[in-house]
């Protein structure tokens, strides 16, 4: 994929994430890393499409796949405000964080060591993630050059089954320290649209009004925004 898409990318990795977190959803952290989205240039915008068509090269043979992988993981998601220190040590919040739930098959599994299940867990989800990349252009491929972190959990929401998450920093690199404004609010609705549409559901698999199809929300809709209200300048 090109880097100079309608909007102009970045991951950033070894960013201090201080977020605060509810102890109880917490086992373990591994791996580390962010992803940073910059603004567009100028004339290089371009019309987004009315709908946004998956681009799943190098991660699934098919939607029916990737559909299926959701289902049988009990795909969730929510997001967390993303904060940072600054230069003067202060906790700032400079963007959100899109955190993706994915379920053993056991809910009472507790990996340990070279657990296999987990390792072919994260990969899966690691493959969504670059299905999200691929197919929105806004952000490169997530495995450049770390992925994002991912947790073992165990959370009361999702009535503390065994689950991995995998974290996903999105914030504005051209102007670190910024707080986050519209264009990151659609890029978050752009990409939490788009799990709606494939079958993954908003904080806990019950809940079936994150998969109503009668909804009118339009993932290309945040996506334009999302391009629109990117500055040329601050």
């Amino acid at each position: 994929m090109s880097d100079d898409g309608p909007a102009a990318k970045a991951w950033s990795a070894g960013i201090e994430n201080v977020q605060g977190g509810d102890g109880q959803r917490l086992d373990r952290e591994v791996g580390g890393g962010a992803i940073s989205v910059s603004p567009p240039g100028g004339s290089q915008q371009r019309e987004v499409a009315v709908a946004i068509p998956l681009v799943l090269d190098g991660a699934f043979a098919s939607e029916q796949e990737l559909r299926e992988i959701i289902a049988s993981r009990k795909v969730c998601f929510d997001h967390d405000p993303f904060y940072v220190k600054d230069g003067s040590e202060r906790v700032v919040q400079i963007g959100f964080q899109l955190n993706l739930y994915a379920a053993f098959q056991d809910p009472n599994h507790l990996p340990s060591g070279e657990d296999a299940e987990l390792g072919e867990m994260v990969g899966e989800l690691h493959r969504l993630c670059r299905v999200f990349f691929q197919s929105l252009d806004l952000l490169k491929p997530c495995q450049y050059p770390h992925p994002p972190m991912h947790r073992v959990l165990y959370a009361p929401e999702r009535h503390y089954r065994a689950e991995v998450c995998l974290q996903i920093p999105i914030f504005d690199r051209g102007h670190y320290g910024a707080k986050p404004d519209r264009r990151l609010e659609e890029l978050l609705a752009t990409a939490e649209c788009l799990l709606r549409q494939l079958g993954a559901r908003r904080g806990h698999w019950e809940n079936r009004d994150s998969v109503d199809s009668r909804s009118p929300d339009r993932c290309e809709d945040h996506a334009k925004a999302a391009i629109d209200e990117a500055p040329t300048d601050r």
